[in-house]
């Protein structure tokens, strides 16, 4: 797919940001859920934010228990008009963010969703001959991709966005950047 837009979530630190767009990586997500291994903080993610727009590429602010007024506070800081709502509050608080925020909603797409800027981003391990998806909304996937099975669901899918944290990691929390550039190396990869 041409227009595959490749997305590392858990970037910790500006250098290892800017790396990982060099390498070929659309978005970088930034986790804001403080018991994450992957949480940095806002000056830590004004940074990274900063690395990775000075790149060409798009920082986004992954939310699970935030409130409108939070999230807003957090993106004015760090420069970031994209967020990614995991969380319950912050998904039923999305509307209240500015309408030219983009979103990837992860529990579901609420009725005042953009479909032409909006994202539906399914973000657990799925069987890929058994999972099927037939809507009308722009899909990014998530959870349980890697290296292996990354052409494959490209193939059968077709997402706008595939997005990866774990999967290159070696080990939990911490990105390897020659596993980034074989993960991205495949999903760009001849399908």
């Amino acid at each position: 797919m041409n227009n595959l837009k490749i997305k590392i979530c858990g970037i910790k630190s500006p250098e290892l940001a800017a790396q990982t767009v060099q390498a070929g990586a659309d978005y970088i997500g930034l986790i804001f859920e403080p018991s994450s291994k992957r949480y940095v903080d806002i000056n830590l993610a004004k940074q990274i934010a900063a690395a990775v727009i000075k790149n060409n590429a798009v920082p986004v602010a992954v939310f699970t228990t935030h409130t409108a007024k939070q999230m807003l506070e957090i993106c004015n800081f760090i420069n970031v008009t994209t967020v990614q709502l995991h969380g319950d509050i912050s998904q039923q608080q999305h509307n209240l963010l500015p309408k030219y925020f983009t979103r990837l909603y992860v529990h579901g797409i609420p009725k005042d969703a953009d479909i032409t800027r909006d994202y539906l981003l399914l973000d657990k391990p799925f069987d890929i001959n058994t999972m099927n998806y037939t809507g009308d909304f722009r899909l990014a996937l998530a959870g349980g991709l890697n290296i292996n099975n990354i052409k494959s669901a490209i193939t059968k899918f077709r997402p706008h966005i595939v997005d990866l944290s774990s999967g290159v990691e070696d080990e939990i929390g911490n990105k390897s950047i020659e596993l980034i550039k074989q993960f991205i190396d495949a999903a760009r990869g001849d399908l």
